[in-house]
């Protein structure tokens, strides 16, 4: 997309030594596991309750299908 060559797989590398880091840094502290598992339930709270069901979706979907059926 800019027309800089990208190294993917530097990048994935650094991504997964990043998270072992943080994994062994976690390991040592358990005040610091609750923590990130309490912000990791209130993150799945806010995009789960957010999100639309299929249902919901096919619904509004075929809504839209009709209005712009008769354009």
């Amino acid at each position: 997309m800019t027309g800089m060559p990208t190294s993917w797989a530097a990048l994935d590398e650094e991504a997964r030594d990043w998270e072992r880091r943080v994994d062994d840094a976690m390991e040592d502290d358990p005040d610091i596991v609750r923590y990130v598992r309490r912000l990791e339930a209130r993150y799945d709270e806010r995009t789960t309750s957010s999100l639309p069901t299929p249902d919901d979706l096919a619904a509004e979907f075929e809504r839209f299908l009709r209005q712009h059926d008769d354009q």
